[in-house]
Parts: C-alpha cells; sequence; structure tokens
C-alpha cells in the first residue's frame, strides 16, 4: 500500500544523518536507531516516485524511496516507539542519569536504576568528583648536577654531558679500540667524542659527509675540518666503522647486544642526573629501519614493528616515558619480539603486555605518587589498579582493554551536543576509579584514579574553512579560525601530558633528523643514532626549561653549539705516546680518489689510456678503484692503489698505508 501525504513513518538514522553524523549523536547503536517522521510531499510517479519526509528530533527533511521508509504503526499495549531502542540523553546539567540496560550481558550485568556490573566490577552514575584523589603534591623537574656552579655559567656542552650516558665512555672507547684493525692507534676519548660531533655537524649541512674535510673555497669557504678540529677523514670513517657500545664477547650470545648496553645506559644516566616531575607520561617511539629484516636474514635487525599511523613506523619500536614538564625522555625499552617480551617483569602477575610494560618503564618512582597518562596500548582498569598497587595514579584513554570498564554504556550514551559528558565511579580493591565519556567529534573514553570532573580550561583548535562571497561560493581563499570545546579537569590533565613523547619525537625526526642524515646499513648504527638524536634533543629541551639565556637559541643553534665544542675537544687531548704517533702521521695528509679520476683513466686528460681503472692494491695486492692522491704525486709518476672504504678489508688497507708508510 502506497504511503500518503499526512502518514507517519520511520527510517533508520544512518539514512537520514549518514553513518558519520548519526555515529556522532547516538554512539554505537546508532544502526538500530530509528527516527520518527511525517511524509510531507509525493515526488514523481511509478517506480521513480519519492517521498519527502520531515523528521522532527532532527529537524530534517529527506527525499525516500518506499523501500527505506516503514509505516508507523501502533502495537499492542502502547505505543511502537516504546520497542525502539534508544540511547539516553546525558549532559552536563543532568543529574544522576538512568542506565540503560545494556544489551551485552557478559560485559554488563545491570542492577538498579543507576548503577551497573561490569565483569564483577560495580559502576555507579555520578553527578562529578569534585575532590582529588590523588593528596601528592604536584612538583617540577630538578636537574642532579653534583655541582654548585651557576645555572647561567652552564654550555650546551654540558647539558649534552649531562643527557649522554657519561658514566659507559671508557668502556665505549675500549670496546672501539679492540674492534680497530691490526697497527691501528687505539681510540681517545677525545677522539670518540669528535665523531659524535662530526655526526651532529652532519644535519646541519646537505652537503655529503666526505665534503666536511674539503680544503677547496668555492662561493663559500670549504668547512676543511681536518685542518680545523685535528681529525682526519680517514681517522673518522673508521672510528666511526668500528664504533661500539658493546664487548665483542656479548655481541655473540645477544641478538640486541650492539644498542643494549647503549638503552640500559641512556635509563641510568637518567635516574642519576634527572629528578622529574609528578607527571609522567608513556608511549613509544620508533627507529626508523627499511633495511635487512632478522626474521629473513642473520644480519638484520631482530625485530621490527611496523606502526602504521606513524609517518617513520617501520623500525625498532622503543617504549618510553617521559617527563610532562621537560618533555624528555626518561626510560627506554626495545619491543624484542611477542616471545621475547612474554617473558618479561610483570607479565605472569597481571597477564596484560601494556600493563607489565608501564610499570616496568615507571619503576624507579613506583611509591612516588607521581600520576601517569598513557594512551590505549597501556590503559585499562587492571593497569589503573596495577598503578595504585605500586602507589602511583594514572588515567589514560580506554579503546579494547576494556574488561570490567562500562565501555558499551559509555559508547551508547547520547550526547545533544559536542562537549558533554558522563561520569561513572568504581571502587576495585579499596582504589577509587573513575570512568569519564567526553563528546568530542570522535567519542572519548578515559579511566583515572586521580583529577576531578570540575571545568577545565576548553580545547581550542586551530581550523582552517574556505572563505565564501556574498552568493555562497568559494573565492579560493582561506581563514583561520579557532574552534573551542568544553571539557572536565581529568580530561584536560591527560591532554597536558599525553603529547609529551609525539612532542620530543618530533624535534628529534623532524628537526635534528640525524637517522637521516647518518646514513647506514646496519641496523645498530640506525638505533644508535635513534639514541644519540634523543641524547641531544632531551640536552636542547632540558637547556630550555632551566638555562636563563635559552630564549635567545633555537634548536638548530644548539645542535651547533653542542658539534663545535665537541670537535674542539680533539685540540685539548693530552699529548700521550700513541697520540704523538698518531699526528706524527697526520702532519702528512691523504686524500683517497677514484682511478678514473687519475690523468691516465680521464676521458677529458691528455694522457688518457682506454683501460679499465683498476690496479692492484700497494697494501695487499687485491685488485682495486681508488689510489692515494698525495702519495700519488709523490712517488715520480707511479700510482698508489688502495682499496676503498667500502671493500673487503678497504679500512685495513688504509690504516696500514696511512700508519706504516
Amino acid at each position: 500500500m502506497p504511503f500518503l501525504v499526512g502518514d507517519r513513518v520511520t527510517c533508520n538514522a544512518a539514512k537520514v544523518l549518514g553513518n558519520k553524523h548519526a555515529k556522532q549523536r547516538y554512539g554505537r547503536l546508532f544502526k538500530e536507531k530509528e527516527l520518527l517522521g511525517d511524509v510531507q510531499r509525493i515526488d514523481g510517479k511509478g517506480r521513480s516516485v519519492k517521498y519527502i519526509v520531515y523528521f522532527d528530533e532532527v529537524a530534517t527533511s529527506k527525499a525516500f524511496s518506499a523501500r527505506s521508509i516503514r509505516r508507523h504503526s501502533t502495537a499492542a499495549g502502547g505505543n511502537a516507539e516504546a520497542s525502539i531502542p534508544t540511547a539516553i540523553s546525558i549532559s552536563s546539567s543532568s543529574p544522576n542519569p538512568p542506565v540503560e540496560e545494556p544489551h551485552d550481558q557478559e560485559s554488563n550485568d545491570v542492577g538498579d536504576g543507576s548503577s551497573l556490573s561490569c565483569h564483577g566490577v560495580q559502576w555507579k552514575v555520578v553527578d562529578g568528583i569534585v575532590e582529588d584523589w590523588r593528596s601528592s603534591p604536584q612538583f617540577g623537574t630538578h636537574i642532579l648536577w653534583g655541582n654548585d656552579v651557576e645555572e647561567v655559567h652552564r654550555t650546551p656542552l654540558d647539558y649534552w654531558k649531562l643527557s649522554f650516558p657519561s658514566q659507559m665512555l671508557p668502556d665505549v672507547i675500549s670496546w672501539t679500540s679492540d674492534q680497530l684493525p691490526v697497527g691501528c692507534p687505539k681510540a681517545t676519548e677525545e677522539e670518540i667524542l669528535a665523531v659524535f660531533g662530526v655526526l651532529y655537524s652532519l644535519t646541519r649541512t646537505s652537503e655529503a659527509r666526505r665534503d666536511l674535510w674539503s680544503t677547496k673555497d668555492g662561493l663559500f669557504p670549504a668547512p676543511r675540518f681536518g685542518e680545523r678540529y685535528g681529525l682526519s677523514r680517514d681517522r673518522f670513517e673508521i672510528l666511526l666503522r668500528h664504533l661500539s657500545f658493546c664487548s665483542a664477547l656479548e655481541a655473540t650470545g645477544d641478538k640486541w647486544a650492539p644498542v643494549r648496553r647503549l638503552v640500559d645506559g641512556f635509563n641510568e644516566r637518567r635516574i642519576q642526573k634527572i629528578f622529574p616531575g609528578w607527571q609522567l607520561c608513556v608511549d613509544e617511539s620508533v627507529s626508523s629501519w627499511r633495511g635487512k629484516d632478522g626474521d629473513f636474514c642473520s644480519d638484520g635487525m631482530p625485530h621490527v614493528t611496523c606502526i602504521e599511523r606513524k609517518p617513520k613506523g617501520v623500525g625498532c619500536e622503543l617504549k618510553n616515558c617521559a617527563d610532562a614538564d621537560t618533555k624528555i625522555i626518561l626510560q627506554l625499552e626495545i619491543q624484542e619480539g611477542a616471545s621475547i617480551m612474554a617473558n618479561k617483569e610483570y607479565v605472569a602477575e597481571y597477564k596484560l603486555a601494556g600493563t607489565a610494560q608501564l610499570l616496568r618503564l615507571t619503576k624507579p618512582w613506583h611509591g612516588s605518587g607521581r600520576a601517569i597518562s598513557a594512551d590505549s596500548a597501556f590503559a585499562s582498569v587492571t593497569t589503573a589498579i596495577a598503578c595504585r598497587k605500586n602507589g602511583m595514579h594514572f588515567t589514560g584513554l580506554v579503546k579494547t582493554a576494556t574488561r570490567m570498564y562500562p565501555k558499551k554504556y559509555m559508547d551508547e550514551v547520547e550526547f545533544p551536543e559536542l562537549g558533554d559528558d558522563v561520569t561513572l565511579e568504581a571502587n576495585v580493591e579499596g582504589h577509587n576509579i573513575m570512568a569519564h565519556a567526553w563528546g568530542d567529534k570522535v567519542r572519548k573514553c578515559f579511566i583515572s584514579t586521580h583529577s576531578t570532573t570540575l571545568p577545565g580550561k576548553p580545547s581550542n583548535k586551530r581550523r582552517w574553512r574556505e572563505m565564501l562571497n556574498e552568493d555562497g561560493d568559494e573565492i579560493g581563499q582561506t581563514e583561520v579560525f579557532n574552534k573551542t570545546l568544553k571539557r572536565r579537569k581529568v580530561v584536560e590533565s591527560y591532554f597536558d601530558a599525553a603529547s609529551i613523547i609525539d612532542i620530543n619525537n618530533h624535534l628529534r625526526q623532524g628537526g635534528l633528523a640525524l637517522e637521516t642524515a647518518w646514513r647506514t646499513q646496519s641496523w645498530a648504527c640506525r638505533v644508535i643514532s635513534t639514541v644519540l638524536g634523543m641524547v641531544e634533543t632531551d640536552a636542547y629541551l632540558l637547556f630550555k626549561r632551566f638555562h636563563p639565556g635559552s630564549t635567545k637559541m633555537s634548536h638548530s643553534d644548539f645542535t651547533e653549539a653542542v658539534a663545535e665544542a665537541l670537535l674542539t675537544s680533539t685540540n685539548k687531548r693530552k699529548r700521550t705516546h700513541a697520540t704523538q704517533q698518531q699526528d706524527s702521521h697526520e702532519t702528512l695528509p691523504h686524500n683517497i680518489a677514484p682511478l678514473s679520476l687519475h690523468p691516465l683513466y680521464d676521458k677529458n686528460s691528455a694522457s688518457w689510456v682506454a683501460t679499465y681503472a683498476s690496479r692492484a692494491c700497494s697494501v695487499c695486492k687485491s685488485p682495486c678503484k681508488n689510489y692515494c692522491t698525495v702519495c700519488s704525486e709523490m712517488a715520480n709518476g707511479s700510482i698508489v692503489a688502495l682499496c676503498g672504504l667500502k671493500s673487503k678489508h678497504g679500512s685495513a688497507c688504509i690504516v696500514k698505508h696511512i700508519y706504516n708508510q
């Protein structure tokens, strides 16, 4: 029977508003929500007939075919509207809203009209929480320098040495010296620091690494690193190739040995020198890696993680803990694969990997009363209770770990306006916990053991929109406006700390970009570059936070100051027998160049000979394609050929040529 004008009809909310707006308005039940409307007009004839229906609840008119709408009729015992599932409208001004009976009896067992049970945990809807359960005072971060030097007299290098695990530098020198070829002088502390200085210098130039030792002036003066800092390019390349953060014995038994000591030293240094503030953040960083995977070859990265949402999400994942006050990284943990991580501390006790990771990362501050903010990878009722048992507080964003959490109820609650919210309270094992849902564009559900639901500072989001003329047409220009949204203190507290590690990652990857500047085919070198980037970024953040003159220095200026200070340390080294012998050889410069540039092999040269540019190495007698330009000029026309750095034993040949000439 066709519909007539004035008939009462029902239609699915998703067809009326669209999936996006229906879900935003009615929560997870938007596909079951039915809207009641009146047929206002009938357009067309036959199969193309359209019914124009006006829906009072959403004040919208829309055209539908006869298949999309259903005639509204009364059922026995009352109006049919009673059988239509609807979400409950709860706003910030509606006290003690009723709790709808949940559809999932396994996760929500209804009690009375204002409480519900989730896996044995009784939740009660409350007007709000005005008293903070965290009684500890809020305090800031302090640096434990260990001396009485005034802050104004400290240099960027002082902050870098504070951030770098300096306690393991003697071991690094020893391990690196053990890896050097036979006949090569042992590494010194000044040389290792100079290597770090060169690496940081690479982030401030677009030139190739070899060009830093150029002596030919052009439009701009040549860098002349060899003359200015006393570190030849050959010496730098040899030290960088054999730079080691573990002993040779450790490297044979542990796949992560090349970087494990560095990560442990990083964590130990933070505990020794940093007293963090009252609020911490737990999240993850990624050391980007597109090279060999350990699952397919023996010399690849032992475990590669892929995180699609991150701009550089393929590589070594590092779970980390940061200080919300200064934004510096406090603790790191390498993600070594599911089978290995399942045997780590706290996993057997709490069963959840996210809970165990959070407790391991924050272990140095258990019992301190600090508050931790974390995203959905860590957040759950189990995590909140575990933090309380270990003398800390927690606030997190719940998405998937919903056991004992009223997630279904939170998703089904209707919010008439953006910014509306609802709060539930429970007591688990003697600890008070709060569940709070906030009606942002995408609904967000929180779990917390501290803070309040008092009005907080509104969120302020910067947005762009197209400008229109008087006729409503776009004019090709955009305007900037701020979009504000009301929120509670608990939401404000979470978002103040939740982005801390993301900011640190942006400064390291987008600002410093050491991983990009230091090109390598070794996964260990890539992870080392990531940790060195964190060291420099943390040093800069500490400098900005505590140094009186920090406002005059940008991140790039700070990097240049640190690199310059690390490089100039080579001019102050002690005159030991080894360094004297090394300097005596470095007074005679050596320059390794391709044979194709020699006049005999250069096609543009008058003395060109049409032969392949290859000769026997003057050291190992193997075929090679490079030569020493300085020694060849002094050898009365003969060519002193050498293996290149990328060849099988090129570094050994260059070392023997330089130091045993």
